[in-house]
């Protein structure tokens, strides 16, 4: 049978320890791009977003996202177009590991922009708005149902993308497997 072996790169984790001064250290497990954008933060406190992009030779719409997940730890803040060191300890749990699941980290997710989550986004809002809390699985059926296969052409791990990218815009949350509107 014809086979195809697709590699994925991008795919793993790193675990990294931030140091915030005064003893205050935090792990963190992320994806390595994830790692890659904090750690450029290490010799200069400040970058623009175009700058990044120049470094890692990836689209600026791809490296916004992912600083999105150091600005809502509150490490990064963006300010006039210019990313910079923040560390606001406040935001911060006791919690000494942080693992961050990275399920969007394929080639095609990183190099394009999610041309399909505005259009889905708009069937997941109105189905937990109608149903409440729903799990992962029940969602994708769910939009399988209603829009059926020539529509919805989303595998279980690009709904799982959607998701997160909605949970980064504070549109759903996500507790206990469970996905929700934010109230």
């Amino acid at each position: 049978m014809p086979r195809k072996l697709d590699w994925r790169p991008m795919l793993g984790s790193a675990e990294i320890e931030l140091d915030f001064g005064g003893g205050l250290k935090r792990q963190f497990k992320v994806s390595p791009l994830h790692a890659t954008l904090i750690l450029h933060f290490q010799d200069h406190n400040s970058h623009t977003l175009g700058d990044l992009a120049a470094r890692l030779q990836l689209t600026e719409s791809s490296i916004q996202k992912k600083l999105m997940l150091w600005i809502n730890y509150g490490i990064l803040e963006e300010i006039a177009g210019c990313y910079q060191l923040v560390f606001n300890l406040d935001n911060l749990s006791p919690i000494s590991t942080y693992i961050i699941d990275d399920e969007d980290s394929s080639p095609e997710s990183i190099l394009a922009p999610y041309n399909d989550t505005e259009m889905y986004s708009v069937y997941i809002v109105g189905i937990l708005s109608t149903v409440g809390n729903l799990p992962l699985a029940r969602i994708h059926e769910m939009l399988k149902e209603l829009l059926g296969t020539l529509r919805y052409t989303l595998s279980a791990k690009g709904l799982l993308c959607t998701l997160n990218q909605l949970c980064l815009e504070n549109v759903i949350s996500k507790a206990a497997g469970q996905y929700m509107l934010k109230k």
